[in-house]
């Protein structure tokens, strides 16, 4: 893998660093990821245990060891995050620039100074919900072209489609050349039991215990036809 750009959330020689990574897969194909890499000075012991689970480097700077981190652990990573939305900032990396657009829906959003970070459950993603108003949503494997999550709030957003969480803003990276790379987006958090894919699961799970639970009729056969 090598690092295709990067570029660091903050002036502070330790900023979270927010990076594109491209890979060959061993059948051939490219793949291109983001990783957020966050730098921590501690030694093995004094480290917390949210960097310590994410650790997977060792880091040196001059006469100062440490470790590298996947930054999205800690709460660092995502209110800086915010910050770039929320000024709509257009970062200068190496080879493109990372763009974080905000809409109106955002700037008419008050958030506290310091707002709470929540993780969230996500099988592809990184998710958190950020002071019980946002939810940022980091991609991990990335694509170029337009992203069809975006995409479709963006066009609901500014249609005034009333029952969707409104779009807050997305993070994009805009190489010198080809299309766009879609790496994040924001959505007004909506107080809810859970996700689409949990609800289905739980009631396929109440289904198959209530169908197991039934005196079955024999079939023709002799076998029971919920028998598993």
């Amino acid at each position: 893998a090598r690092v295709a750009d990067a570029v660091t959330l903050g002036p502070e020689f330790d900023a979270p660093l927010l990076t594109l990574l491209e890979t060959r897969t061993p059948d051939g194909l490219e793949a291109r990821y983001a990783l957020s890499i966050g730098l921590a000075w501690e030694s093995a012991a004094e480290l917390p245990a949210a960097i310590a689970r994410a650790a997977f480097a060792r880091a040196r700077a001059g006469p100062r060891s440490g470790y590298a981190f996947d930054a999205t652990a800690t709460d660092r990573l995502w209110l800086r995050a915010l910050e770039a939305l929320r000024g709509n900032a257009r970062l200068a990396g190496t080879e493109g620039s990372f763009a974080f657009s905000s809409t109106w829906s955002f700037e008419a959003l008050a958030v506290a100074p310091q707002p709470e970070v929540r993780r969230v459950e996500d099988r592809k993603d990184e998710r958190r919900v950020i002071g019980n108003e946002i939810v940022l949503k980091l991609y991990r494997r990335l694509e170029s072209g337009p992203h069809p999550e975006i995409e479709m709030s963006r066009y609901l957003h500014d249609t005034g489609f009333p029952i969707t969480p409104p779009l807050l803003g997305s993070i994009e990276y805009h190489p010198a050349e080809g299309e766009s790379v879609a790496l994040g987006v924001a959505h007004r958090f909506v107080e809810n039991q859970g996700d689409g894919w949990s609800v289905t699961l739980r009631y396929l799970a109440r289904f198959l215990e209530r169908r197991r639970a039934l005196a079955a009729p024999a079939s023709s056969s002799g076998v029971s036809p919920w028998q598993w």
